[in-house]
């Protein structure tokens, strides 16, 4: 059974109904992070449905490689306006 398609999710992100990008950092990335579990030293690290880039932020700052992928144009410039703006760096691509 197919899911929502590209408009649907497209039409979320531009009019902001995207209630589970709260902005707060995901507690499980955060404990990996600080338990050392996952670090700078390891492999980049690929985000499936990246979103707004709220993990991008979060490893990017931890000076992590990271590339997010996210299936939406909108939810895709969002997040790398959310890196250019906090002076980050990470790949991020549309794709399914």
């Amino acid at each position: 059974m197919a899911g929502p398609d590209i408009t649907f999710w497209q039409d979320r992100y531009l009019n902001h109904q995207t209630p589970w990008d709260s902005g707060a950092n995901d507690p499980e990335v955060v404990a990996w992070l600080d338990s050392g579990t996952l670090s700078a030293s390891d492999a980049p690290v690929l985000v499936p449905g990246c979103g707004s880039g709220r993990d991008l932020l979060l490893l990017a700052s931890r000076g992590i490689a990271v590339t997010g992928i996210d299936y939406t144009p909108a939810a895709v410039s969002l997040a790398r306006k959310r890196l250019a703006d906090a002076g980050l760096n990470a790949q991020v691509e549309q794709a399914d």
